[in-house]
């Protein structure tokens, strides 16, 4: 069972606006994989897929909410 408090830990794992626009910037500027970015930077595909995306459609800074 306590694993699986640390899987938890792992799935809500919250990142600073300065982290995930630092994050960005290295994929973009670097032409990275969102893969290998993500290696490079430990992070979930996934989640470091979604920062991108939004970057590049314009959405704002990662991580900033919108209403």
């Amino acid at each position: 069972m306590a694993s699986e408090g640390a899987n938890n830990e792992q799935k809500n794992q919250r990142y600073s606006k300065e982290f995930k626009a630092e994050a960005v910037r290295t994929v973009l500027e670097n032409q990275l994989s969102i893969s290998e970015g993500a290696s490079r930077l430990s992070l979930p595909e996934g989640t470091l897929g979604q920062w991108v995306t939004a970057a590049r459609k314009g959405l704002g800074t990662p991580g900033s909410r919108t209403v």
